[in-house]
């Protein structure tokens, strides 16, 4: 394994949940955001869309 294999990393999925973390798999049986059930209740609210929205704005400002 050369040195531009061993820098080389997976990518982290996010949570679009909690803004600005990656997805830890707090629900049991998730692989992550795509099949997480928190998510999906989450996205199919739209005042809770708007709010996660909101919420990962302000994450991405304090950067």
């Amino acid at each position: 394994m050369d040195a531009a294999q061993k820098k080389r990393r997976t990518p982290q999925p996010m949570c679009p949940v909690r803004a600005g973390d990656p997805c830890s798999l707090c629900v049991p049986g998730a692989t992550g955001p795509q099949d997480c059930p928190l998510v999906l209740l989450v996205m199919d609210d739209p005042e809770l869309r708007e709010r996660a929205n909101e919420l990962r704005q302000a994450a991405r400002a304090k950067r």
